[in-house]
């Protein structure tokens, strides 16, 4: 039996968390091979989120919890990595994962199918075929997608379709090899930048398609200056050595 454990950061997800929580318990359910537990990484929610998550860990034996300041995506991520290599170190593979069902739990089996097969670095994206963003209109599909090109093209990411997604699967194998000090960890730079460093120690990446969903309950946190520092990053990661 190989284990995977599904990272959710969250900040205020009080109306998605529990629902998030018991659909990924109902994916890893119908798994033969693979145990899936959970870590929440929650930046101190005043909504309640982390108490929610509490009063679910006797439902749910591999339901994890970690609180801390809020710090952004890529520290929470960060710290989530260092908590699975510490307490689950029987983790083979770890997951990137929004909580508010932009990422569709489902899509956990075809991560793992692509892990089974060798891949260390598997990227849910919407810019190969099968993969779409239906809620989006015409103007954002427009930024995101040349946005992406950019990135591809000055980045050094050309081997990806989707540079900055936010659902993966990465080996903990690789991830143990990765220096998290020279990661950027401002908004969705961080996931560019681990992409670029994962590239440079030789993973072998696996894009399958994803329909990214816009949240159901609450605001997005995706905000103009993302926007800008992932352009910025992009630059800056065409001349990084490791």
């Amino acid at each position: 039996m190989k284990n995977a454990c599904v990272i959710l950061p969250t900040y205020n997800e009080a109306d998605n968390i529990a629902e998030i929580i018991a659909a990924v318990f109902r994916v890893g359910e119908k798994l033969q091979n693979w145990q899936i537990s959970i870590l929440v990484v929650d930046d101190n929610s005043p909504d309640g989120t982390g108490t929610i998550v509490k009063d679910l860990q006797s439902s749910f034996p591999r339901l994890c919890l970690l609180e801390g300041q809020k710090e952004g995506l890529g520290r929470a991520y960060i710290r989530g990595f260092q908590w699975v290599f510490d307490h689950l170190p029987q983790t083979d593979y770890v997951f990137e994962m929004d909580s508010d069902f932009s990422h569709d739990p489902e899509c956990i089996a075809d991560f793992l199918k692509m892990a089974d097969s060798g891949y260390d670095f598997i990227i849910g994206s919407r810019y190969i075929k099968g993969g779409a963003c239906p809620d989006w209109k015409w103007h954002r599909k427009q930024l995101s997608f040349w946005g992406n090109q950019y990135i591809r093209l000055v980045g050094g990411l050309s081997k990806v379709h989707d540079c900055t997604s936010g659902y993966r699967c990465i080996s903990t194998n690789l991830l143990r090899k990765v220096i998290f000090s020279k990661l950027q960890t401002k908004g969705y730079a961080f996931q560019m930048s681990l992409l670029h460093q994962a590239l440079k120690l030789g993973a072998r990446t696996a894009e399958i398609p994803i329909i990214f969903i816009d949240r159901r309950e609450g605001h997005s946190k995706l905000g103009k200056g993302d926007i800008a520092e992932c352009l910025k990053t992009a630059t800056v990661l065409r001349f990084r050595k490791y």
